[in-house]
């Protein structure tokens, strides 16, 4: 037997094992590493390839991988946010909006830049990665207010949006913020005033009073996305708000000029004779369950009180007829989602 020959063999196997064995454990611990980075830079590169294309299919699934990732993703993003295109700029900002607070944070400096792009698209993209984490509020909700007063309605819009979305859950620490959305209750644009509607009265930062007037005007007109919601709105706030908004308040006189009825509360209207003291007059109260009155109508013969108002119980606007020798409810017109804000009767009743 060969021993020298044998030992060799032995040496040559556990040589080849060892160095196996370094191998196996260099590309367990360095692998992850490496894919993670090559991901990265080719999830990049489709991004890119995608944006300058402008193909938002591509650059949305790209986008969202790179959301996925996370903290990986950032310093590359952080590279593409100062890219000469727009387009680019763009696409780099939107995998933010999703991304993990630790992602975010490291972004912060980037993204309130971000803010002040020449690129509308991109100040828009910029609202919304910073909008949707409440945990950055402290440090970005300065930026995101100043975007208030941006040239384009619809980064207004966006900005307020976003200041909704940073104070979820902490409306009490958005007083800063509230000054400046209540301006935009006077915007120029109608979309710009309905957002700041609803952000404020998420922040709790607005009564029924002050929003009535503004929901009155954007329901009014023709039909579109901001009448709908400020309609829909409409149907949350207290309806006498709302009848002190429509300055309403249920005045209806009867045709011989004997009578006024008034909306006294909810559900309930009260006639009296206008020319008598008050502790003169007895008191005739015409009552609607669920029904609170906005406007009030007498007809001509004087027998029936006309009533425009808003159901409760179904939070729809609703015409009920009352007959004054009872004060009887004596018809209910089916409720309609549209503001019911005058009543009257046709000369013959």
């Amino acid at each position: 037997m060969n021993w020298s020959r044998t030992v060799r063999v032995w040496f040559v196997w556990t040589g080849l094992t060892a160095v196996g064995a370094v191998v196996a454990l260099t590309g367990w611990l360095v692998w992850p590493a490496f894919y993670e980075y090559w991901t990265v830079r080719s999830l990049i590169e489709r991004l890119k390839v995608a944006a300058l294309a402008d193909d938002d299919d591509t650059g949305y699934d790209a986008a969202c991988e790179l959301e996925r990732l996370g903290s990986p993703a950032v310093p590359a993003l952080l590279d593409l946010l100062k890219h000469a295109d727009a387009r680019v700029r763009y696409y780099a900002t939107r995998p933010f909006q999703f991304m993990e607070c630790d992602g975010v944070e490291a972004a912060i400096p980037a993204l309130v830049d971000a803010l002040k792009d020449e690129d509308r698209l991109v100040r828009l993209a910029a609202c919304g990665a910073l909008g949707y984490h409440s945990c950055v509020a402290k440090s970005v909700a300065p930026a995101v207010t100043e975007m208030l007063t941006d040239e384009d309605a619809t980064v207004r819009r966006h900005a307020a949006l976003a200041l909704y979305h940073l104070y979820n859950g902490t409306p009490s620490d958005a007083g800063p913020a509230i000054p400046a959305l209540r301006d935009r209750l006077r915007d120029e644009d109608r979309a710009v005033r309905l957002q700041a509607v609803e952000s404020l009265r998420f922040l709790e930062a607005l009564t029924d009073a002050d929003a009535a007037p503004v929901l009155i005007e954007l329901a009014d007109g023709s039909y579109d996305q901001v009448h709908a919601f400020a309609r829909t709105m409409l149907h949350d706030l207290d309806p006498g708000a709302v009848a002190s908004a429509l300055d309403a308040n249920g005045l209806g006189f009867s045709s011989d000029g004997k009578t006024v009825a008034s909306q006294l509360r909810s559900e309930e209207a009260e006639l009296r004779n206008p020319k008598r003291k008050a502790e003169q007059e007895p008191k005739l109260r015409a009552t609607w369950k669920g029904h609170t009155p906005l406007e009030l109508a007498f007809s001509p013969d004087g027998k029936l009180l006309a009533s425009a108002g808003h159901d409760s119980s179904k939070k729809l606007y609703s015409l009920k007829l009352c007959d004054l020798a009872n004060c009887k409810e004596r018809i209910n017109f089916v409720g309609t989602e549209d503001l019911i804000d005058g009543v009257a009767f046709s000369p013959d009743g």
